[in-house]
């Protein structure tokens, strides 16, 4: 399972409550916290360190807060992804559990389509999907006006 979180003003992304039950993550908790690629990877540290693809996953220590979020280290991760506060991440976890996050592509809050997007209120809207709400109101304000 997909889930999206936003990046807060100082970082960081709350790990949803299923994910930290499922990998048993508590406040307090150790999390190594790597990139590979354009990759992040968490996990939970135990006796033993993780690894994608036969790459050990090394990286920084975090520690989970009482409120389940974790801070994205600023110089390794988020400056080198270019992730900034605002941004849409999605987490799901490998069958390793292993958290992947990577950088939410963001698309069309109708259709789903990626290019010609417009952005009002916290929403995306393409071209298209934007042209045809505007048919749909001229069509309503032709029909008013001839009633």
């Amino acid at each position: 399972m997909q889930i999206t979180k936003k990046v807060d003003i100082l970082g960081r992304i709350v790990l949803p409550k299923s994910y930290r039950e499922q990998l048993k993550i508590n406040t307090h908790d150790k999390i190594m916290i790597c990139t590979v690629n354009k990759d992040i990877y968490a996990y939970k540290v135990q006796d033993k360190l993780m690894s994608i693809d036969k790459q050990i996953l090394l990286g920084e220590l975090v520690i989970i807060d009482e409120l389940g979020r974790l801070v994205l280290p600023k110089c390794s991760i988020r400056n080198v992804l270019n992730i900034h506060a605002g941004d849409s991440l999605s987490l799901e976890i490998t069958v390793d559990n292993i958290i992947k996050i990577t950088k939410a592509r963001i698309s069309c809050d109708l259709c789903g389509r990626s290019d010609n997007l417009y952005s009002f209120k916290n929403k995306h809207l393409c071209e298209e999907c934007i042209e045809s709400i505007n048919q749909i109101f001229n069509t309503k304000r032709t029909n008013a006006k001839s009633s």
